[in-house]
């Protein structure tokens, strides 16, 4: 069923159009008339910034006004009434409010933000209300704004979309640094801290701390290793990484740091690159001078419960098969009935096969694993050779198939070999 919409004919703002654009979260289909007409307005399902009702900020005294004093103007009224159905989540809600909302209802409001020019030359920021403005023509027939207006909702879509998936990224950021600080300071506050993921900020978040180094995923393919800053704001390192490695790459890299699968030191210092965790970690531990036996000292690093970034279960011909995803990399298993002098198992047998698109749309290729994969007789451990660095163990959790997690091990002299 299509749900109309009333809204004023005429000039139109910014705050209608990202009032309209968050309605169609919740209402879609949308038919939108355009109108001052008390009648029309009255037979449409919702009326925005127009018709004084809850959606409205023209009526004497305005429609409530925020408590750091920035008053409500259509979208915010829209905002403030489906936000979190539409986000899912109140904190991401109260972000898209605080960060862009309150600014589109401050524009309408006639409240300058910006202030005096920061410039001698007068020039001014352009801001979204500038570029609404633009887009109404002038004095031109009621049909052209009409026409204008329609033209410029799809913009208003795109940037509200934007808006609430920025939020939505600050807020996972925010989670992802919380849970790798709780897991530094749980596991004796070493020189390195551990993301499981690269976050926004994170490594500013590591500089609150006495860190010298943060580690996290790239984004592409492998693992990095940042000097923290002095502070936040500082662009002083801690700790720059050793002068000998400043500029190299690959092979010249690796037989000068002593790690087989460094990709890259930059010239300046401050971030380098291997393919695997382990890399990146011995590359931070060579930093600061410590033994990698050290490492074992560092039990969250080493054996804790990690969720997965991506799984999958599938049964083929009555036989489970388990996909894990670990540092991005996808690593697929097939459950078999064994018979041998210890009686009856199950194992994990490692496959070179990789979910399809249909099974999981994120799916990556898969790295092949050699080694006995059994099944201890209370947990599924899964041991293999990983990139021949460590002999690793997998336990699965299924206790929570919604939320499955794993506990890795690393076998110390296989390790530090």
């Amino acid at each position: 069923m299509t749900t109309t919409i009333a809204t004023h004919d005429g000039t139109f703002h910014l705050d209608e159009l990202i009032a309209i654009a968050a309605l169609e979260y919740i209402h879609a289909p949308i038919t939108i008339v355009r109108t001052r007409d008390p009648r029309a307005i009255a037979a449409a399902d919702i009326a925005v910034d127009v018709g004084g009702g809850a959606f409205d900020h023209h009526q004497p005294g305005g429609n409530g006004i925020r408590p750091n004093g920035i008053p409500y103007a259509s979208a915010g009224l829209v905002w403030q009434a489906y936000g979190v159905t539409i986000c899912g989540d109140p904190e991401i809600a109260r972000r898209v409010d605080e960060r862009f909302i309150q600014s589109v209802d401050a524009a309408d409001a006639g409240i300058d933000l910006l202030g005096p020019p920061a410039h001698p030359s007068g020039v001014r920021p352009i801001t979204l209300q500038t570029v609404i403005t633009w887009c109404n023509p002038v004095n031109g027939a009621p049909e052209d704004y009409d026409r204008a207006f329609f033209e410029a909702l799809p913009m208003a879509r795109a940037i509200l979309g934007r808006a609430i998936e920025t939020a939505r990224q600050s807020v996972e950021a925010d989670r992802v640094i919380a849970d790798a600080i709780a897991r530094w300071d749980a596991g004796g506050r070493p020189p390195i801290m551990v993301f499981d993921r690269w976050a926004p900020g994170c490594v500013q978040a590591a500089a609150g701390t006495s860190a010298l180094y943060a580690l996290f995923p790239d984004i592409r393919n492998g693992w990095r290793v940042q000097a923290v800053p002095e502070t936040p704001t500082s662009r002083t390192s801690r700790l720059l990484l050793p002068e000998a490695w400043r500029g190299m790459q690959a092979n010249e890299l690796a037989e000068v740091s002593g790690v087989h699968d460094a990709v890259f030191c930059h010239q300046a210092g401050f971030i380098a690159g291997a393919r695997s965790f382990y890399g990146a970690l011995r590359m931070a531990l060579a930093a600061v001078e410590q033994p990698e036996p050290l490492l074992m000292q560092w039990p969250d690093m080493f054996e804790r419960a990690w969720m997965l970034s991506g799984w999958n279960v599938c049964v083929d011909d009555g036989v489970r098969v388990v996909r894990l995803r670990l540092d991005g990399i996808w690593f697929t298993f097939r459950e078999e009935i064994r018979n041998d002098h210890r009686g009856s198992y199950l194992r994990f047998v490692p496959e070179d096969t990789q979910p399809t698109e249909r099974d999981d749309p994120t799916f990556l290729q898969p790295m092949r694993v050699r080694g006995v994969v059994d099944l201890d007789p209370d947990h599924e451990i899964v041991r293999f050779e990983y990139q021949g660095i460590a002999v690793v163990e997998i336990g699965t959790n299924w206790e929570d198939e919604d939320h499955p997690q794993v506990v890795i091990r690393f076998d110390a002299e296989t390790l530090n070999r």
